[in-house]
């Protein structure tokens, strides 16, 4: 659904010949989601193999082979948006985790 909306207001930018400032700006933004979006298709995985070395999931020569696939495919893909939605999108990930922890550790403190 939200792809969609999210292809509407592209088309509408673009065929209501919006000022290029305006399209520039939505192609950044959907370039930063992607990135986002990709840099987790690199995280997941490597998780699956850090579970695996810890023994929280049992080793599997098919699971490690789709996870080393995926970070390979994910790691080609995060090029495609560019340098700057890469760095920003890192970034808010991290941030996001940090604030998680902070939370984490207020709902801990509140108990």
């Amino acid at each position: 659904m939200f792809s969609a909306l999210g292809c509407r207001i592209g088309w509408v930018l673009l065929a209501g010949e919006c000022p290029a400032a305006i399209t520039g700006i939505f192609t950044f933004i959907v370039q930063l989601a992607t990135a986002t979006a990709l840099l987790l298709y690199v995280l997941a995985p490597l998780a699956a193999l850090r579970f695996m070395a810890n023994g929280l999931v049992p080793r599997s020569a098919g699971l490690s082979a789709a996870a080393v696939g995926a970070i390979q495919f994910g790691a080609v893909a995060i090029l495609g948006p560019g340098g700057p939605p890469i760095v920003w999108g890192t970034a808010l990930v991290l941030a996001g985790w940090q604030l998680y922890r902070v939370v984490k550790r207020h709902e801990a403190l509140a108990r």
